[in-house]
């Protein structure tokens, strides 16, 4: 064997195992691209059901009775008593100063 054929046989070896790393990156690289792609998908959709969700939320409150504000206002009064406290003083404040001029 001469020096060249071993020369041509450890060049095959390294563009061989440069091949197979060029493989690993292009496999690496489409799972990456698979799993965003998921990723893109799965927010899609809930962006869907966010919007679907808002829609019917929105045709829900087109319908509102006076009954209805008042049971949700009770109902954050209830959850946050300190903010409650606060926009009745403010509301307070406001109608006070509106019938005063």
């Amino acid at each position: 064997m001469t020096t060249k054929d071993a020369e041509n046989k450890t060049g095959n070896r390294h563009g061989k195992s440069r091949r197979d790393s060029l493989d690993e990156r292009i496999a690496a690289a489409t799972a990456a691209v698979e799993q965003a792609r998921a990723a893109l998908d799965q927010l899609q959709d809930a962006g869907d059901h966010g919007a679907d969700a808002t829609g019917q939320e929105l045709r829900h409150r087109g319908s509102l009775t006076l009954g209805d504000v008042l049971d949700g206002t009770l109902d954050f009064v209830r959850r946050h008593p300190g903010a409650g406290v606060l926009a009745a003083g403010l509301i307070g404040f406001l109608l006070g100063r509106s019938t005063k001029r």
